[in-house]
This record gives C-alpha cells, sequence and structure tokens, in this order.
C-alpha cells in the first residue's frame, strides 16, 4: 500500500496543478470572434480595408493584453449576408459582428442582437449624445438600442459648378428651397444646339423618397404600426417629383449623364462624391468640370434632410464574454483614433460628432482630392449630418417600401392623379401592417 501511495504521490500532487493551470489560462485568455467583411460597404473602391480593423484590436488589447480577437479574413460584402445567417443558424454567431442595413430587421425581430441600453447607462465614457442623432438611432429597433454605428455615409447633393457657372447661375444656398431647386432645373434644361433635343438637365436621380424627407414627413410611426403614404404632405411631394420629371421632359436620366457634364445636380452618398473627387478616379472618368455640394432643397413643410445610412455593429444576445464584448464594441465605434481613422481607410464618415468636427477631417479629406475641387466645407458636412434621417426600422419595413417603390414610380412617370393613387396605396400598406 505504501508502494502504491509513494508512486501516485506525484500523479496527485501535479492534477491539482494542472487543473489550475487550465483555469488560470482559460480566464486569462477568453477569445471573442468578430464578423466583418472585405471592402467598403457603399459599393466604392476601398484599398485597405483591414487596417482599421486591425487597429480598433490593438486599442482594445491596449485594455485587455490577455483576450484572444480572432475574425475570418477574405469574406466579400456580397457574401457575408449569407455567412452570418449560416453562423446564426448553427448558433455561432460572432461575439461582435457587422450588421447590413438590409439584414438588421431580421436579426432584431428573432433577438440575436444584445440591448445595449444598460452597459451604456452604466459607462461613464460613452453617451447617445456623442453619436448623430440619425446614426445613433439606426441601431434602434422598436425603442430597443442593439447596435451602434461603425461608419456613416450621408446623401449630399453634388453640383456640375461648371455647368451653373456657364450659365451664369448662382451656386445655392444651404438653406435653399424647392422653388429654389425648380428654379434653377427649368434654366438649366436647354436645348443647346437647337436640333429639337435638351442637351443639359437640371437633375437625375432624384428619388421620391429623398423628397418625402425634406417635406417633414416620415412614412411610419415609430414602431411601424400605421403608415401615412396619403397625408397632405407625402402627396405634395409626389406632385414635385412630377414636376421635376415633366421638365425633364419625362427623360430617365442616370448618373451616366451626369458624368458627361450634361446635368446639374445629383443625389449622391458622400462615399461616391469623395470617389468621384479624388485622383485617380476622376481622371479615369474624364470629369472634366468642377464639383460641389450642398444640402438637399427644403419642401414648404420641411427642412434641409439627407438620408444617412450607417453600417452597425452588434453583440452577439448569447455572446459568453458580453463585458468584454462591449469594451470591443466601443474600441470599433466609440475610439477617437479609430473613428478618424475612417477618413483614410474608407470612404465613409464617422458617426461621432467629435470627430466630424476634428480640423483633421478636413485635411485627410482634401489630400487626394484634385486641385480644383478642393472646396471642401466640413462645417456643412457636419451641417448635413447633424440634420439626417436614418431608414426606419421594423419588420414589414423593407417589404412595405418594396411596394410603395414600384407604385409611387408608375405614379411619377404616367403622370397619374397622386391624391387618388396614394389613399389607394395607403390601403394596402396599412392592410399589410395590420396583419
Amino acid at each position: 500500500m505504501k508502494k502504491i501511495f509513494t508512486t501516485l504521490l506525484p500523479l496527485i500532487l501535479i492534477i491539482p496543478i494542472i487543473l489550475m493551470a487550465i483555469f488560470v489560462t482559460n480566464k486569462r485568455e477568453p477569445t471573442l470572434e468578430v464578423g466583418i467583411f472585405a471592402g467598403s460597404n457603399w459599393n466604392v473602391a476601398s484599398e485597405d480595408s483591414y487596417r482599421n480593423i486591425d487597429d480598433a484590436i490593438k486599442e482594445f488589447k491596449k485594455i485587455h493584453p490577455n483576450v484572444n480577437v480572432h475574425y475570418y479574413s477574405g469574406i466579400r460584402r456580397d457574401d457575408y449576408s449569407a455567412w452570418l445567417s449560416e453562423k446564426a443558424l448553427k448558433g455561432d454567431l460572432p461575439d461582435v459582428f457587422f450588421i447590413l442595413n438590409e439584414d438588421f430587421n431580421k436579426y432584431a425581430e428573432l433577438g440575436l442582437l444584445l440591448n445595449l441600453e444598460k452597459l451604456i447607462e452604466k459607462d461613464p465614457n460613452i453617451s447617445k449624445d456623442d453619436y448623430f442623432e440619425s446614426a445613433y438611432t439606426s441601431g434602434t429597433y422598436l425603442n430597443k438600442q442593439l447596435a451602434l454605428p461603425y461608419e456613416v455615409n450621408p446623401n449630399l447633393m453634388a453640383i456640375n459648378r461648371t455647368l451653373l457657372e456657364n450659365n451664369n447661375i448662382e451656386l445655392p444656398s444651404s438653406s435653399w428651397s424647392w422653388n429654389d431647386f425648380i428654379q434653377v432645373c427649368r434654366e438649366i434644361t436647354q436645348d443647346v444646339n437647337n436640333d429639337n433635343k435638351i442637351d443639359t438637365f437640371g437633375v437625375s436621380d432624384l428619388n421620391w423618397l429623398d423628397v418625402t424627407y425634406t417635406n417633414g414627413v416620415t412614412l411610419f410611426n415609430d414602431i411601424g404600426s400605421t403608415s401615412n403614404f396619403n397625408d397632405p404632405r407625402v402627396i405634395e411631394s409626389i406632385q414635385f417629383m412630377q414636376r421635376i420629371n415633366s421638365i425633364n421632359d419625362n427623360q430617365q436620366l442616370t448618373q451616366l449623364d451626369f458624368d458627361k457634364g450634361k446635368v446639374a445636380f445629383m443625389p449622391i452618398s458622400f462615399a461616391k462624391y469623395r470617389t468621384y473627387t479624388a485622383y485617380p478616379y476622376k481622371i479615369n472618368k474624364y470629369l472634366d468640370y468642377q464639383w460641389d455640394f450642398t444640402t438637399m432643397p427644403s419642401g414648404p413643410s420641411g427642412d434641409n434632410i439627407s438620408e444617412m445610412q450607417s453600417l452597425l455593429m452588434a453583440i452577439n444576445v448569447n455572446s459568453k464574454n458580453k463585458a468584454l464584448a462591449f469594451d470591443l464594441l466601443k474600441a470599433f465605434t466609440h475610439n477617437f483614433k479609430i473613428q478618424e481613422q475612417i477618413y483614410k481607410f474608407s470612404q465613409g464618415a464617422s458617426a461621432l460628432k467629435k470627430v466630424a468636427n476634428s480640423d483633421n477631417i478636413a485635411e485627410i479629406l482634401l489630400e487626394n482630392m484634385e486641385e480644383n475641387d478642393m472646396k471642401y466645407n466640413n462645417s456643412l458636412l457636419y451641417t448635413i449630418m447633424d440634420k439626417s434621417i436614418s431608414p426606419q426600422k421594423f419588420k414589414e419595413y423593407n417589404e412595405c417600401m418594396a411596394i410603395a417603390q414600384q407604385e409611387i414610380d408608375d405614379v411619377i412617370s404616367n403622370e397619374m392623379d397622386t391624391s387618388i393613387a396614394l389613399k389607394k396605396l395607403q390601403r394596402i400598406i396599412q392592410s399589410k401592417l395590420d396583419n
């Protein structure tokens, strides 16, 4: 017996040591998985999309050096939704992950996203007031804060400055109205060479939804239970679109027409504006005119409001390391350095007010601009973002808007009676919401 005990003693002594080592290792070195994709979220070129991701992880590891952070590289934006969906089906969502606009409502409705409100309330270093309001609320679903904005992309009104100047038309102010806009469109719409064909136009790619935003109306209430398609302000907005369409001689103008210098105005995302005015893209596209941007024109009942899209980041509701995941989320979405670097390594903008208002941002944005386009107005961009609106969030939103887009496009192009058509659309959409 003594011999057996002597033989087993080393083993008895070493087992607790091994178990303790395993415990300590697991405790000190948890691993967080991050879900990301390669390239830009805004359908523009992005040369170094992983740089800011890696730097955000480095910032996180300054606080948590013993936490491992892992992500899969090489997943394209177009494949990301399917990749994330497969992870969700397996119950294996990353701890922290990008969530696309088109997927947010689905994941929120399924209860897969952690409510961040208590974590934000308890943390003295972060507040919803740090973000532009529309950027912050883009991560809200049925009054729950389920995501934070990593990057935003506001809509601007691009201006062909050369075309206006050649026609002795002043550049519009940032407080211009529908009336100002339609007057310029009329003046610029011309048959220049007298061949009975219009050669220059006022606007291309103007969307009726952009117009409703500027007239002080949203199409649904906050929780998506009622719709407002027969609101007089919506009717007025669609009638305005019909007037614009008539001035354009009912021609369907596109970005290509703007590229050719034939069009004075075009709504464009900030990311595309940056791409268009940067070397070498502008040279490759042969854009031989000067650019500028301003706000969207305001309607009679509204303001100079633009839509702003957000690339959101969320936390898996089933993450085993929620506190660590929140710190990592903050490294991506609330760290000044990381948010400032968005302007270097992406074509979007920061959702943080203090970053967007930083003196460094204007310098960064001017670095690759063509000399003739170097009239970037950071205070104007800040104003646009501060007045912006985000797409509404509820389960049936995408389906309802697909129906509305088709119906309202028909109303505009076929010059239908707007009051009658929108009352009919209101019944269709409301019936879908009620069911």
